[in-house]
């Protein structure tokens, strides 16, 4: 998604000193912060103590600090979650369109930061369903779906034109990938460097928890191990990449879609249990 690249993009026009990208990433930081808390402050007055201790406690924890010194989209993200969310709590107090457009604006912006964002989709869902209950007029339900869907169109179609696919996200299935990284198997279907590169990160993930992965009475530490090893998926493609200079994550895109549809077909009882970890 170029939502991140872009905001880079504004700074490094200024300069390219990290410094300086971690200072205006600061200062969007504090900006999500202050707005939410003024929305607090306006509809619950008597919690404004708590909350900005709250806030303040968040903005100035490790988790948050990381992010802001770091090249990531995650800090970004996260700041536009809070100002996103602000949006929704104005939407449903005042129940005005223009707070559920500006709710809508800010959902589409957090999908072009990350594809992760998605998730609000089916809260959206949920707000239109509500809307339907209740007889709301027309202008509402396209205060929320006009916006959102104009940017995720507008989003499927830079893809397209980029990367050659009609999608939100290229990197989608690659979460399914990262599923199946701990039990996917060589074959001679696959290309020389795919089953290189397959061998190459079964080596590096510790024999103990290959095994443990394969023990159908172990379950409790599964979710451990799925998370510890999630970051062997983009390593993956670099293994490919280093094999074969050649290929970009697009060539490489239907053989990881093809891996994990055969892992799942030879061992669909692990990739149960690790989905059923996931929820435990």
């Amino acid at each position: 998604t170029p939502g991140y690249p872009v905001f880079l993009t504004f700074i490094w026009i200024l300069s390219k000193n990290f410094i300086v990208t971690y200072f205006f990433q600061s200062l969007v930081t504090l900006f999500s912060a202050f707005f939410l808390y003024r929305t607090f402050c306006k509809y619950y007055e008597s919690y404004a103590v708590y909350f900005a201790i709250a806030i303040s406690v968040f903005i100035s924890s490790t988790f948050c600090l990381v992010l802001e010194f770091s090249l990531l989209s995650e800090s970004l993200f996260v700041c536009l979650l809070l100002i996103s969310s602000s949006f929704l709590i104005r939407s449903i107090i005042e129940n005005s369109t223009t707070n559920w457009m500006l709710f809508s604006f800010s959902t589409a912006a957090l999908i072009f930061i990350r594809a992760a964002a998605l998730f609000f989709i089916p809260v959206i869902f949920i707000i239109l369903i509500y809307f339907f209950i209740n007889k709301y007029s027309i202008k509402f339900y396209l205060s929320i779906v006009i916006p959102l869907s104009v940017f995720i169109i507008v989003l499927c179609t830079y893809n397209y034109f980029t990367l050659n696919k009609f999608t939100v996200s290229p990197a989608g299935d690659l979460s399914f990938f990262a599923c199946t990284i701990l039990f996917m198997e060589e074959s001679p279907d696959y290309p020389p460097e795919i089953n290189s590169a397959i061998k190459t990160t079964l080596d590096s993930i510790p024999k103990k928890e290959k095994a443990y992965v394969r023990d159908p009475k172990e379950l409790s530490k599964l979710n451990r191990i799925f998370n510890d090893n999630l970051f062997r998926s983009w390593r993956f493609v670099g293994f490919v990449m280093k094999e074969n200079n050649q290929l970009t994550y697009m060539d490489i895109h239907p053989y990881l879609v093809k891996i994990t549809r055969d892992a799942i077909k030879r061992n669909p009882e692990i990739y149960a249990r690790i989905i059923i970890s996931n929820i435990y």
